[in-house]
């Protein structure tokens, strides 16, 4: 196309035009006594100093003058209301930008125009994948278009033979800087339109251009009183002339008479960022539309646009050999192949902190080529947040912590860590100071914020018993080696396989008790052992679900898993005063054996004990004891049958008399029992006619902790001062 134009020069910024006077309280005044219908109020660009606020706007402008290729209109009737922000329910105009302290106005409505075509033409309703550079236009044109304004033809043709690139490219710095800083992909890979046309000033004309060929750049003069508009249609008012001023039309509505347009003074300005004005000013003092360009097709319909970006965001990758900052926005070839380079470890500063490397949106490994899908979409390396964890002890002779991390360990964040002071023959475990103090063991936490912590041991003031915890290959028993354990304390054991095995069998003291992934040791009174075996997970395994009644218990007991081929044999074991009653293997009833072993198996199971009270020909009935309120204390029963510091319970001979004698510790009072006839009696009798069910109330004293005397110590003392009791403790 050809365009006839005449350069017109438009001097902006001498003094005599521009006084810099109008003050806000002023304006609104003039506004309301003109009922303007528009509103004005102080915003971003108001508050710029005054040489700042005119670099905004370029020194000059070519008109567009009437010719025979110059776009008049008459294509057809358009509607009375139109926006491409909202066309048929998608929206084709990229957000709003800030042109900043740089007359670039030109720059960002031109490519704006460029990336509402781009969107029109392959109908890919907005995405926030679009954004070219105006930098590029700003940096790298021929006719000395800069931060002191350009022209919206000359940019065109430029548009036109050389085209724009990626804002990721060459972002956006405000300033005529050089073209060599623009990435080396601008020139490969370019968006360029095929054809412009200039638009004739009327109203007309320029609506059926934006309808005809989506958002286009046009240029007004701009006064004082524009620069505090806030909202409504606007006409000027009153104030000096600040500049002339490049925007982009993206719509327009005939019931208000208005144009609406996109500017680029960030959306903190106007109505986010954009402002209606009234078709007056077309011939009015705004001279609205002077130099207008409708844009032809993009011939950049092949590319896809592909982000690329790490999550966290501000690592850096190299992408085909450039290093860039995520994240970033390229417009490549579907299909393409790009080589990349990223870190797998990234550490901060503080050297307790770091990201690791967890996994590539699309499949890939950390540094696979990139091949840009069909469609636009992002490419995200993420990356897991790891704190640094050391631990130490206060004597290396007294104990360790397992796991040892004494040179320190990676822990992902929010995820649960356990730490297990394991004191030497002759010591116990006292705390754990440095960056969390408590006297928990194991330590079960949180993982936050890096941590330091030492677990602090001294010399043993009771007895301990040592279990020793091992595992065969493809696993691990934590803890593991020799562990010290206080008497009648308890140790937990945490069984883990590698990826691809199964837990095959633990064996406490040389007796399976199935393919459990935790065994607990309570109330230690013994030397033990624990080992832990692993099979692949090649191996068909089957489960085995064991349980048992009440009087007695089945080992293993739980869901035991077999492999295919194994038998495994299962132990029922009668408490006292109990015998077998049956033995139920997958629903049937096998009789009241004592061992039941499964051979070659090759199908999941089941296997139940049931027990019974052995006959005596007497009734039993159950005394049951709850302890309450907090304190501590012992209670024991005459006849014997109960002796305990917890809840608890017995069978007694139906109709016989129980005596419950209740103690408590020196860090306690007893408070009562729960049966009206006792009260605080602390020898409570009983007439066990049915199962009954006793509570018992002991007070922890004011300012007091628990006395820490064993329960043994403590029923000790219960039988010794209870009144009238010549019953003695049977252990």
């Amino acid at each position: 196309m050809k365009t006839l134009i005449v350069s017109v020069l438009i001097v902006l910024f001498s003094n005599t035009i521009y006084a810099g006077g109008l003050t806000l309280n002023e304006l609104q005044k003039i506004l309301k006594e003109t009922n303007a219908g528009w509103t004005a109020g102080e915003n971003n660009i108001t508050k710029l100093p005054e040489d700042v606020k005119r670099r905004l706007f370029a020194n000059e402008f070519r008109r567009t003058v009437d010719g025979p290729d110059v776009f008049k209109g008459g294509l057809g009737v358009v509607p009375s209301k139109f926006d491409w922000r909202n066309k048929d329910g998608k929206n084709y105009v990229t957000p709003v930008k800030y042109q900043e302290d740089c007359g670039a106005c030109w720059a960002f409505a031109s490519v704006g125009a460029i990336e509402s075509k781009y969107l029109i033409q392959t109908q890919k309703a907005f995405n926030n994948l679009l954004d070219l550079s105006e930098q590029i236009l700003v940096s790298c044109n021929s006719f000395g278009g800069g931060c002191n304004g350009g022209y919206l033809d000359s940019a065109a043709n430029f548009l036109k033979n050389s085209g724009t690139y990626d804002e990721s490219c060459y972002p956006y710095r405000a300033s005529d800087s050089s073209c060599s800083y623009a990435c080396k992909f601008y020139g490969t890979y370019v968006y360029k339109i095929s054809s412009y046309q200039m638009v004739s000033q009327s109203v007309t004309a320029l609506k059926e251009a934006v309808y005809n060929y989506g958002p286009i750049p046009v240029a007004m003069m701009v006064y004082e009183d524009f620069e505090y508009y806030q909202s409504g249609v606007y006409t000027h008012k009153t104030g000096s002339q600040t500049g002339a001023h490049a925007v982009l039309i993206v719509g327009w509505d005939d019931s208000q008479s208005c144009f609406i347009v996109k500017n680029s003074f960030s959306t903190a300005w106007g109505e986010s960022g954009y402002f209606r004005i009234a078709y007056s000013e077309v011939t009015g003092y705004s001279d609205f539309g002077y130099s207008a360009v409708a844009y032809g097709n993009v011939t950049a319909t092949n590319y896809v646009q592909t982000m690329l970006a790490t999550d966290p965001g501000g690592k850096s990758i190299k992408f085909d050999g450039y290093s860039i900052t995520t994240p970033v926005i390229y417009s490549l070839p579907s299909g393409s192949s790009h080589t990349v380079s990223i870190n797998n470890v990234f550490t901060e500063s503080d050297g307790k902190t770091r990201y690791l490397f967890d996994s590539r949106s699309d499949g890939k490994g950390i540094n696979d080529n990139v091949v840009i899908p069909s469609t636009d979409s992002s490419i995200l390396w993420s990356y897991k947040l790891q704190y640094l964890f050391k631990t130490s002890v206060n004597n290396s002779a007294y104990g360790r912590v397992e796991p040892d991390c004494s040179s320190g360990c990676w822990n992902d964040y929010w995820t649960s860590v356990t730490f297990s002071a394991l004191p030497n023959t002759g010591y116990q475990f006292k705390n754990w100071s440095g960056d969390i103090q408590s006297s928990t063991n194991p330590l079960k936490f949180t993982v936050m914020e890096p941590l330091s912590i030492t677990a602090n041991f001294d010399k043993a003031t009771v007895k301990t018993y040592t279990i020793t915890a091992s595992a065969g290959p493809n696993g691990k028993i934590t803890p593991s080696g020799n562990i010290n354990v206080p008497e009648k304390g308890s140790q937990a054991f945490d069984i883990t396989p590698d990826n691809g095995y199964s837990v095959e069998d633990v064996l406490v003291d040389n007796q399976t008790v199935g393919a459990v992934t935790k065994y607990v040791f309570s109330n230690v009174t013994a030397n033990h052992t624990i080992y832990a075996k692993f099979v692949s997970n090649t191996i068909p395994t089957y489960t085995i679900i064991a349980s048992a009644s009440e009087g007695g218990r089945i080992q293993p007991e739980g869901s035991i898993v077999v492999r295919r081929g194994a038998s495994q044999t299962f132990t029922m074991i009668p408490d006292s005063g109990y015998i077998i009653d049956n033995v139920i293997v997958d629903g049937n009833s096998v009789g009241a054996v004592s061992n039941y072993t499964f051979s070659n198996v090759s199908a999941n199971h089941g296997i139940s004990a049931i027990f019974k009270k052995q006959s005596q020909n007497k009734e039993y009935v159950k005394l049951s004891v709850k302890y309450s309120g907090g304190g501590e204390g012992g209670v024991v029963s005459n006849p014997a049958g109960l002796n305990c510091s917890g809840d608890c319970s017995g069978w007694f001979v139906k109709g016989s008399t129980v005596q419950l004698i209740a103690n408590p510790r020196s860090s306690s009072t007893f408070e009562g029992w729960n049966i009206g006839s006792c009260g605080k009696s602390q020898a409570c009798n009983i007439v066990m006619n049915y199962d009954t069910p006793v509570t018992v109330y002991f007070k922890l004293k004011d300012g007091e902790n628990p006395d820490g005397n064993t329960d043994e110590e403590a029923l000790q003392e219960s039988i010794k001062s209870a009144s009238g009791c010549s019953c003695s403790y049977i252990d």
